[in-house]
């Protein structure tokens, strides 16, 4: 059977017409081998036509061609469970195991059987998962088959209920919430956030149900509610909050607050009285006066009234009980009631330490009592006079001893307003008055510049009448106690007014107005007068030149009878701004005034 396979096979391979060969002997089912007589030369053969075998085909009983059972696999339809198999393709199941069709399973990891796809769908326990083939919805682990037959994916839009949802389209990890009576498992599936524990049904939003629903802001509170939200709870305005605030920013109820705008806690009006520091202002309400920034609360309104200066309450701006503040200047407190200055009391002094108003003094920094100005004048004077410009009602109220009549004011000393003040040492002399105004004899002093005559009496303080021996100069004095009506006479270099004011009889006047130094020289016919002025200055003047019988000493030298008269010439062309000269005293420089009388020459000159 084995070679007559292989000899169809091998003509249905290469398809030959004619064949010179024995012929075929063939049964069904035999596994004998077929031979063919080939005839001798010398035979006697009859000519035949070979018979062909008949072509494969899947209907003809019989395994042949490619199929790999009777009739089926290869090329030809599939085969059943039992029958041969080359390839899974072979079998109707889709399985070939050990060269046999073996039957479907949903575990085979093949698609066959009712199945839509790959051990999934059809009767199969396990679901096709999304892009797997389906036939039915059923199929599908999504309950999803689209029309191209394949399962699609889970959607909260799909109308079936699967995936996590609770219901359809609903509940689970889907956005949309569930209606009331569709079906739930939390209270998170339902719209109305309420999942009913035994019915597992979604029930309307109630104010007491534990829930955050409706239109509640926190649970069970706000909204429609009655319940007003405790502090820190959800809110979306005010009323829905016992303290009546709600945090625009936070949305939560906020603490009632002194400074929130609304009426709440114990406040009496808003944000003010109970237990606020702010006091409630006129017109708002009040329980107490202290609910007032007035301290005044009318008992038959219940309402703060204006706070007034005769209304028995320290209140307002008063610093005592109806005194002081604004209730000043019309009434002042009394010593030792409280002021916050010294405005507020009577005494126009205010204690900084204790607050509280102080009687009058004379060195409180404050102008009261009968004080003509700030702590002087009045009953302050003697101890305490006005200085210049401050008020003042007579002249003992100033320092100055001057009040001026129309400006009530203290003035400033002057060596003319007839009061002894100032630095005067005497009514309007001496001191700063001097030297324009100097004191007269018996005048008060305190140094000679006080004084006309300059002489101020040590011990008695008075100027007295000056003297050529008082060390002063003064009345017609040149210079201390010389010249003028002195008969000392000054000395070099001290003041002169004429020469006769000089020791030495000059005076440079005019210019320095001071004595000068004079120079002499003497010397008898025959020799040599040498006048020498002071180092450093030069003969400006021969006041004194004589050849002849001149007597006298130096600054006293006097003519005699004999006198040359080119004395003063001579002596002036050789000694006149020289510091030293010398004259040879002879007739022949001179001439002969005076024959046969013996001759001197006396000279004399001033110095600068």
């Amino acid at each position: 059977m084995t070679k007559r396979r292989g000899y169809f096979h091998s003509l249905a391979g290469l398809l030959l017409v004619a064949v010179a060969a024995a012929p075929l002997i063939a049964a069904c089912g035999s596994d004998e081998d077929t031979t063919t007589a080939t005839p001798t030369p010398s035979a006697t053969t009859t000519a035949t036509t070979p018979v062909p075998p008949a072509p494969a085909s899947c209907s003809d009983a019989k395994k042949n061609g490619t199929e790999t059972g009777t009739d089926c696999g290869g090329s030809c339809t599939k085969c059943n469970v039992g029958q041969g198999c080359a390839v899974a393709g072979d079998c109707s199941t889709n399985i070939c195991t050990n060269k046999v069709c073996a039957a479907a399973s949903c575990s085979d990891t093949a698609k066959n059987g009712p199945e839509t796809d790959v051990d999934c769908g059809g009767t199969c326990t396990a679901k096709c998962t999304v892009g797997k083939g389906c036939a039915v919805a059923a199929d599908c682990s999504t309950g999803l088959c689209g029309t191209t037959k394949l399962c699609l994916d889970v959607s909260c839009g799909d109308t079936i209920k699967n995936g996590t949802e609770t219901d359809v389209d609903c509940g689970g990890t889907c956005s949309t919430k569930c209606a009331v009576t569709k079906t739930c498992a939390v209270n998170g599936d339902c719209a109305s956030g309420k999942c009913d524990s035994a019915t597992k049904k979604c029930v309307a939003p109630g104010c007491a149900d534990l829930v955050k629903n409706g239109n509640e802001t926190d649970i069970d509170c706000g909204g429609t509610c009655a319940t007003k939200c405790g502090d820190t709870k959800g809110c979306a305005a005010g009323t829905d909050c016992t303290s009546g605030l709600c945090d625009n920013a936070t949305h939560t109820c906020t603490v009632a607050g002194c400074n929130d705008g609304v009426l709440n806690g114990n406040e009496t009006s808003i944000d003010c009285g109970g237990s606020c520091s702010t006091k409630c202002a006129v017109g708002g309400g009040c329980a107490v006066g202290s609910d007032c920034a007035s301290l005044s609360c009318d008992g038959a309104t219940s309402k703060c009234v204006a706070a007034t200066c005769n209304d028995g309450i320290k209140n307002a701006n008063e610093t005592d009980t109806d005194c002081g503040g604004g209730c000043a200047p019309t009434t002042k407190c009394a010593d030792t009631k409280s002021c916050a200055a010294g405005t507020d009391c009577t005494s126009g002094v205010c204690d900084p330490g204790t607050n509280t108003c102080s009687a009058a003094a004379c060195t409180d920094t404050v102008q009261n009592a009968d004080e003509t100005d700030t702590d002087c004048g009045g009953s302050c004077a003697p101890t305490y006079k006005c200085a210049d410009t401050k008020k003042c009602g007579v002249p003992a109220d100033c320092v100055s001893g001057v009040c001026d009549a129309a400006t009530l004011t203290c003035t400033a000393p002057a060596c003319n307003d007839n009061v002894f003040n100032g630095t005067e040492t005497d009514v309007d002399c001496g001191g700063s008055c001097a030297p324009a105004n100097k004191c007269a004899d018996a005048k008060g002093c305190a140094a000679g510049t006080d004084c006309t005559s300059g002489v101020c009496s040590p011990i008695a303080q008075i100027c007295v009448a000056p003297l050529c021996g008082d060390g002063v100069k003064n009345g017609d004095e040149t210079d201390v106690d010389c010249g003028g009506a002195c008969a000392t006479k000054c000395a070099v270099a001290q003041s002169c007014a004429a020469n006769g004011d000089c020791a030495t009889g000059a005076c440079d006047v005019g210019l320095t107005n001071k004595c000068l130094a004079i120079a002499c020289g003497t010397a008898d016919e025959h020799l040599n007068a040498t006048v020498i002025c002071p180092v450093g200055q030069t003969m400006i003047a021969i006041t004194y030149a004589s050849y002849g019988t001149p007597s006298g000493l130096c600054g006293g030298f006097m003519d005699g009878a004999c006198d040359s008269a080119t004395s003063d010439a001579t002596v002036t062309t050789v000694c006149l701004n020289q510091n030293a000269c010398t004259v040879f005293a002879d007739n022949a420089v001179f001439g002969d005034p005076c024959i046969g009388t013996g001759k001197r020459l006396y000279i004399q000159a001033t110095c600068k």
